[in-house]
């Protein structure tokens, strides 16, 4: 077999004798859109009769069902194989799509390989708080790595698109949220998010504040983890000699996160509770708050309509 960037290399010099392929322009959203409510967890791709339960939930949350859907598009996050030919992500995709499609033939399970990162963050090699909470990822489209079919590319999609997201290993759920964001912000339905083995909590859990906690916060606030890693801003702020109440601590971290697309409300539970380890019992809220706010926010650029083929 040829290796990733020659191959890529003939496929390109292919499109040249045929029309080219027209793509919508697609944008990256300027901050992190919520994740569905129904995306509590993982589901495991090596149990498609319960990843297609999750489905049908997800499908009936959004007010339709399965005899109305004819196409489920599988996407993961990956490079482009110019840059970064080797992921394992990629294989596991390819075989969530074929288990899928073994056991559910009437609908089909399209691959979206088009849709790749272009920003090497290094999430696996750097697990920290404060790389997921500043770290923002721009997703590009190259139309000359789609083999199949994908509606939500071209310029009029002829109805909603449903989404299966999926990667190899999830722990924070950081590069996960940024790319459902990316596809749901471009018009697309988040319907299941897969991994090996499942479970991992992706949206905040409800916290374990008193209800005294959670009134002293502003309306808005008061859900998920939020109350409780207030408790944690005020604690690690009091230890740092600061003089904050929750509201206030929280209201100092939620305009530092505005400046990098993040806010509390949109973090997931592992980001949520990393953050609160990483200030448990210690006396780095100001360190902390410094950092987010001199760290220079990552543009939001516009996508390419199409990316150039041939360097």
């Amino acid at each position: 077999m040829l290796p990733a960037p020659l191959q890529y290399r003939l496929k390109c010099l292919s499109h040249i004798f045929r029309d080219a392929v027209e793509t919508r322009p697609l944008t990256n959203p300027p901050a992190r859109l919520p994740l569905p409510p129904y995306l509590k967890t993982t589901l495991s791709s090596d149990d498609p009769e319960k990843l297609f339960k999750g489905i049908k939930e997800a499908l009936a949350a959004n007010g339709t069902n399965l005899s109305a859907v004819e196409r489920i598009n599988i996407v993961w996050p990956h490079k482009h194989p110019k840059r970064w030919h080797t992921n394992m992500a990629t294989s596991a995709a390819r075989d969530l799509a074929d288990t899928l499609q073994c056991n559910y033939p009437r609908i089909k399970f399209t691959l979206a390989p088009a849709l790749h990162e272009t920003v090497h963050l290094d999430r696996s090699g750097n697990q920290s708080s404060l790389h997921a909470l500043t770290g923002r990822q721009i997703y590009a489209v190259d139309p000359v790595l789609q083999d199949e079919e994908a509606p939500i590319f071209m310029p009029q999609p002829r109805g909603p698109e449903y989404f299966i997201l999926t990667d190899w290993m999830i722990e924070q759920g950081t590069t996960i949220a940024n790319l459902a964001s990316f596809i749901q912000h471009n018009g697309g339905t988040i319907l299941a998010v897969a991994d090996q083995y499942g479970d991992t909590t992706l949206r905040q859990k409800d916290a374990l504040a008193t209800r005294a906690e959670r009134r002293a916060l502003p309306s808005a606030m008061r859900a998920g983890q939020i109350p409780d890693l207030a408790r944690t801003f005020r604690n690690a702020a009091a230890a740092a000699g600061m003089d904050m109440n929750a509201a206030q601590s929280v209201h100092a971290v939620e305009s530092a996160l505005q400046r990098h697309g993040r806010s509390l409300l949109t973090l997931t539970q592992g980001e949520c509770t990393r953050l609160q380890y990483s200030l448990y019992g210690k006396s780095d809220f100001p360190a902390l708050l410094e950092k987010l706010n001199s760290t220079a926010p990552a543009p939001a650029d516009k996508l390419p309509q199409r990316i150039p083929a041939v360097a």
